[in-house]
Parts: structure tokens; sequence; C-alpha cells
């Protein structure tokens, strides 16, 4: 009988120590879980915050590829018998310091047609050279938000 009692107790201890690891292992799987959850809340934030600049850029490509327009025709109607380049780059940047002057809500841009500028006359191929470096610079700025966010 005090055998019995002996690998019964030995049994018992054997078990609650099991139990005691398990419960350890299970409070360190639900921090772990808990963790993950936030670095994937952290993530997603992320995400949005990148799709959202994203956005930005393309709306902000789209404007200079349209002034880009704007100024080559310009160009064109000022200059007719200049050749116009073929192997002009079709991307697109802003210079940082029209950025910062956009920001601070100053106008970075010369007068566009059908303005009533008086300055209108006065954009010139180096402007249409400054929209295609700005352009470059953007396009630069997209590729690299694109590889952030895949």
């Amino acid at each position: 009988l005090s055998e019995m009692r002996k690998d019964s107790t030995t049994l018992i201890k054997k078990y609650l120590e099991e139990m005691k690891r398990l419960e350890t292992e299970l409070a360190l799987y639900r921090r772990r879980a808990k963790q993950l959850q936030e670095e994937l809340k952290e993530a997603h934030e992320a995400l949005q915050k990148d799709e959202e600049i994203f956005e930005e850029k393309m709306r902000e490509m789209k404007e200079i590829c349209e002034r880009n327009v704007r100024l080559e025709e310009m160009l064109k109607d000022r200059k007719p018998a200049s050749p116009q380049r073929q192997d002009a780059p079709a991307v697109f940047a802003i210079r940082l310091g029209d950025l910062d002057d956009a920001a601070s809500g100053r106008p970075t841009s010369p007068a566009l047609p059908g303005s009533d500028d008086a300055d209108e006359k006065e954009t010139t191929k180096p402007d249409l050279e400054d929209t295609r470096a700005s352009q470059k610079h953007l396009s630069e700025q997209l590729q690299s938000l694109e590889q952030n966010v895949v």
C-alpha cells in the first residue's frame, strides 16, 4: 500500500510539474501573440501612411505632367522652327525648393497658357528643363515609395 502511495505521489508531482511547464509556455505564447498583434497593427498604420503619401505623389506627378505638357506647348508656340527633343524623359519630379515653397503657400510655377499674368511671356526653355528635372525627382521618390510598400 505504501508503495502505491509513493508511485501515485510521484505521478501526481510529475503531472503538476508538467501543468506548471505548460502554463508557463502558454503565458509565453500569449505574450508573443500580443506582441505580434501590436507589430501587425503598426505595420498596417505604416502601410496606410505610405499609401496616402503615394497617392499624394501621384497627384503631384499628374500636375507636373500637365504643367510639362503646357510648357512644351508654350515653347513650341514660341519657337516653331526649333526641333523638339524626341529623347525627352517621360519621368517627373519636384525640386525640393518647390516643395518647400508649395508647403508655405507661395506660388512656384510660371504662368500657364490662358492666364492673365504679365510674366507669361517670360516662361522659357529653362522652365521646361526645371519641370523635367522635377519630374525625374518625383519619379524616383515614387519608385522608392513603391519599394517600401512592397
